[in-house]
Parts: structure tokens; C-alpha cells; sequence
């Protein structure tokens, strides 16, 4: 996400229905090695269609209200992480062309 906006990202905030599991969360905050906030609001996305209909210049206000509920901090080492995205990356070339329907 960091080198697609250009901008280095410490922290993700997250809404929506799978934000109610924990581990999923906690497994965000150790891949991606920053602080994952979830929303008291879990459903957000309504302000998102608005941010994207204004343009992010023009959506100052949009988040104001938002209030934070639960942070899930990293848990791994930088060096785990690798590892473990390293398998990642290989489970999943391994998984391309397994079905051929």
C-alpha cells in the first residue's frame, strides 16, 4: 500500500463485517508490520463512496466522527515476516494453474 500511494504507512484503520475477527486482525497488524486501529463504526463504507465521489483533498471532514475501538500491534519480527510472506508468495505460485475449470 506504502509504495502505491507513495506515502510510508505506520497505522491501517479497518471497518466493515470481517473487522469483528480478532484474528484476522492481529494477522494484518504482523504482515504488514504496523498498528491495525478498528472503528468503533464498523460500517464505513458509505464514507468511503464519499470520499471517492470528492476527491481526498475535498473529504477533510469525512472521519472526524470516527472514533477508535480495539489496536492490534505486530507481534513478529521483521525477519519472521519475511519468511512467512516469502511462503506466501511461494504457496501461491504454486496454487496458479492447480484447477482447470
Amino acid at each position: 500500500m506504502a509504495i502505491d500511494c507513495g506515502i510510508p504507512l505506520d497505522t491501517l484503520y479497518v471497518d466493515g463485517g470481517m473487522t469483528i475477527n480478532n484474528l484476522m486482525l492481529e494477522m494484518q497488524a504482523d504482515i504488514l508490520g504496523i498498528t491495525v486501529n478498528r472503528c468503533k463504526e464498523t460500517e464505513l463504507t458509505i464514507r468511503g463512496a464519499a470520499i471517492a465521489a470528492v476527491g481526498l483533498e475535498n473529504a477533510k471532514g469525512l472521519y472526524s466522527h470516527v472514533h477508535q475501538s480495539d489496536s492490534f500491534l505486530p507481534k513478529c519480527s521483521t525477519a519472521e515476516r519475511q519468511f512467512k510472506m516469502r511462503k506466501w508468495k511461494e504457496a501461491i505460485k504454486r496454487s496458479i494453474g492447480w484447477s482447470e475449470n
